[in-house]
């Protein structure tokens, strides 16, 4: 990480804290108000800016999340079109990471950027990090415990 980074995040938590201490400039978007309110209250950095993006009620196949049955995350995965901007660092750890991840790829990553996948490792994401392991001039994988949880996870890193 540098300082100058600007961040776009897709699901807010943790780690936008971690972030914020740490970069210039972060655009997180979360779908959940609850969360998202939980979030608000903690951040108080200036350079973090929270969106809330609720999932549409129009089922769209292409925008689906496994949890969140009948959603469409259309308008979440796309929200960042918005700002017209290229990102240095892309942290993709919310809904619909497949399309997250094609998208954040076409539109949002800097020639020199990076996308960093969570949960890596699931299933439901393989296909399209395969995919774009191939469009990654270079790849890590780091398979570690969860600092809060009892068990290990894959993060991977894709760099441009």
């Amino acid at each position: 990480l540098k300082t100058k980074f600007s961040i776009l995040e897709y699901g807010s938590g943790a780690s936008t804290i971690w972030f914020s201490q740490k970069v210039k400039s972060i655009i997180s978007i979360e779908h959940d108000y609850n969360w998202f309110k939980s979030i608000k209250k903690i951040i108080n950095s200036s350079n973090v800016k929270l969106k809330l993006v609720k999932p549409d009620k129009t089922f769209n196949l292409n925008f689906k999340s496994e949890k969140l049955k009948n959603k469409s995350f259309k308008n979440y995965v796309k929200f960042p079109l918005k700002k017209n901007k290229k990102f240095d660092l892309i942290f993709i750890d919310g809904r619909c990471r497949n399309q997250c991840i094609y998208f954040s790829y076409r539109y949002l990553v800097k020639k020199k950027g990076i996308i960093v996948l969570d949960n890596s490792s699931r299933e439901r994401y393989s296909n399209s990090k395969k995919w774009l392991m191939k469009k990654a001039k270079r790849v890590e994988m780091i398979y570690d415990y969860v600092p809060t949880l009892p068990y290990k996870e894959e993060t991977t890193f894709f760099f441009f």
